[in-house]
């Protein structure tokens, strides 16, 4: 130590002496505060200047994340991020992201920009919980693991099997399939596959794993819903995923978005080659709707050409008359018919099935639908006749009759329809992931609420039409 060095520590010591007595904790306390100020002033919203590699929840390297492109947060209490001080020249290292970390997700949100443009964010959202960063940040999320149990394939009733899920293509993509429904983070029944009730698995339920009821069919269709009364089930689910909008995870048929720029088509062209009042896709002739019968007495009136197992016509390629591709019909069906019947074969709160969200914006026809639900809540106003505002089949059918007739009405109609377009949603599955990463919250049905809510007084049997 330079003479100089020594005379600074002695005059330092007797300053302490004399003002602070031998209290050395008030100088540390001091000395700490000043560094702690340096040091995050210094650091905060610093670009991280290490190579930062991403892998996914097994270790493997699927990516880099560009040192230009992260930049760390300034230090506050509300960035739940927990840090180690280590010393103030590696300052950097001692960081450890924990849930919810806002280090993560700055990270992803200017990766994603960069490389997709910022209106387009959340197009890259499914990487944001797979990725480490090494030698600066070391950020490490756990995957969340999912098994889909039902009855086995071969129709047993003795037997239960997990489903396959498959979530690389998922925009939240931090999750993984498991066999070990003992294990697994999330259990998911499937009720409609649910032959027994009885072979359900038998375990010690792990404190915090997730129980969801899942089904995309019509309770009153099938009687494996009634399982759900069962006291096996009493308080056991903690989420819902169906058609249901209410649902925890609702999982839709379909969905519409604008199409831009809105379509030119030769609307009088269109209208000028249409012939026939309506046509019907069908393949189960009876059902608990009694669509049939409804369709019976518009047949008195308008004209009603029935396609498939329970009609004379065909359009698909081949005999097979039960299963219709409508792909293969579209263009008689635009060219010939003013509209088309989307009667659901289950009167049921919010079930609405594909066949309505298959007419946009291919077919050229208004559909005319029929089921238990609102159907404004689905489609836009003037792009469908919902049958529920007449109180007969014969009073809907000579409003029919009259709109064919409409010209204008009807072309106005058909173009409003024309500037919509049907979305595939995202595999349920998928939409699980994306609930399982924003939410970690866990909730109670309790007792029968979940056959309540889904199954009780959801569905009407009408005796007559």
């Amino acid at each position: 130590m330079t003479k100089l060095n020594l005379r600074s520590a002695v005059f330092i010591k007797h300053l302490t002496r004399r003002y602070f007595g031998h209290t050395r904790m008030v100088l540390i306390g001091v000395l700490l505060f000043v560094t702690y100020t340096l040091v995050f002033r210094k650091y905060s919203g610093a670009p991280v200047d290490r190579a930062m590699k991403r892998i996914d929840p097994r270790g493997k390297v699927v990516g880099t994340i560009s040192s230009k492109s992260l930049t760390l947060p300034a230090f506050s209490s509300k960035n739940n991020i927990s840090a180690v001080f280590v010393g103030v020249r590696n300052f950097i290292s001692p960081f450890v992201v924990t849930d919810g970390d806002a280090l993560n997700k700055a990270a992803l949100k200017s990766e994603c920009e960069t490389s997709v443009g910022r209106d387009k964010f959340s197009e890259c959202q499914g990487h944001r919980n797979q990725f480490v960063v090494k030698g600066a940040v070391d950020v490490r999320v756990k995957a969340r693991t999912v098994a889909a149990i039902r009855s086995c394939s071969n129709g047993s009733r003795a037997c239960i099997q997990t489903r396959k899920l498959d979530f690389k293509g998922c925009l939240y993509s931090g999750c993984l399939h498991t066999d070990d429904w003992k294990t697994a983070d999330v259990l998911v029944i499937e009720a409609f596959y649910l032959q027994r009730v009885t072979i359900l698995p038998r375990y010690k339920r792990p404190s915090k794993q997730r129980w969801v009821m899942s089904s995309m069919e019509a309770p009153c269709r099938h009687p494996q819903t009634t399982h759900l009364n069962s006291s096996q089930f009493d308080g056991q689910f903690n989420w819902s995923m169906t058609y249901n909008l209410d649902s925890d995870i609702p999982t839709l048929y379909g969905k519409l978005k604008v199409i831009t720029p809105e379509p030119s088509l030769n609307y009088d062209a269109i209208f000028s080659t249409k012939t026939v009042h309506v046509a019907w896709f069908v393949s189960h002739c009876i059902t608990s709707s009694l669509r049939q019968e409804y369709v019976a007495r518009m047949r008195k009136i308008i004209n009603i050409d029935i396609f498939g197992h329970c009609g004379s016509m065909n359009c698909s390629f081949g005999s097979n008359y039960r299963h219709i591709d409508l792909s293969h019909c579209l263009p008689l069906l635009s060219s010939t018919y003013f509209f088309y019947l989307a009667f659901e074969n289950s009167i049921c709160k919010d079930y609405v099935t594909e066949k309505v969200f298959k007419l946009f914006p291919a077919a050229k026809v208004i559909p005319v639908v029929r089921g238990g639900t609102d159907y404004r809540r689905y489609f836009p106003p003037e792009t469908f006749v919902d049958a529920s505002d007449f109180s007969t089949p014969e009073e809907l059918a000579f409003y029919l009759v009259g709109l064919s007739k409409d010209k204008a009405r009807y072309l106005r109609m058909l173009r409003e329809k024309s500037r919509y377009e049907s979305v595939a949603n995202e595999p349920w599955h998928c939409k699980l992931c994306e609930k399982m990463t924003k939410d970690d919250s866990v909730q109670w049905y309790p007792g029968n609420n979940m056959w309540a809510w889904f199954v009780q007084n959801k569905c009407s049997n009408p005796t007559h039409v």
